[in-house]
């Protein structure tokens, strides 16, 4: 099974549409599935994404040889282009860093990500967001690390003012047949 998880919708509609996910009713949190694929929205914020990854954990229990992927968008330094895929290696917070398994496939860039509690708008050092480094932690005790993935896409170089819901969907659309492909081969790189 492959878990994926975004803090808003917004970010994860085209994967929602074209895998065909359907949403699933009375639970205490936001997920979307089908036969292989299971979709949690965790809200933004890393206490948001902490609350909503546990209560999903605890609810599905995943298997062994699960599969992980955290995909949503950040802000990252200008050396990197808008849209950007960045396959990150690092998560980190004001305090601890957990390094994850490389992703070994095309010559995407890889970076480092410190998750946030507000919105960041000086640049930085790594890329930042602000629900990745609670969604790795929490799911450490539950999934085996080597299959825990963060897949950012670039949104704006610390300037969140230039972000609108519309270009998000349009920048996640244009991206759905890459990052399926991506997807696709984390899979078939687990097996």
């Amino acid at each position: 099974m492959i878990h994926l998880i975004f803090a808003l919708k917004t970010e994860a509609l085209s994967l929602i549409n074209s895998y065909q996910l359907k949403k699933i009713k009375n639970l205490p949190f936001t997920l979307y599935a089908n036969t292989e694929i299971k979709l949690l929205i965790t809200q933004m914020g890393l206490d948001n994404a902490k609350e909503n990854s546990i209560k999903y954990f605890n609810h599905y229990h995943p298997q062994e040889n699960d599969i992980l992927i955290n995909i949503g968008i950040c802000a990252a330094q200008k050396r990197h282009k808008l849209a950007d895929i960045l396959f990150i290696n690092n998560v980190q917070n004001s305090s601890y860093h957990i390094n994850l398994t490389p992703i070994k496939y095309k010559e995407y860039k890889t970076s480092s990500l410190m998750s946030f509690d507000t919105i960041q708008t000086q640049e930085r050092d790594t890329c930042a967001d602000m629900e990745a480094y609670s969604v790795v932690s929490s799911a450490l005790g539950t999934f085996k690390k080597e299959n825990i993935f963060v897949i950012k896409i670039v949104s704006d170089h610390f300037e969140p003012h230039t972000i609108s819901k519309e270009g998000v969907l349009k920048m996640m659309q244009d991206k759905n047949s890459e990052l399926k492909e991506i997807i696709k081969e984390i899979q078939c790189q687990q097996q």
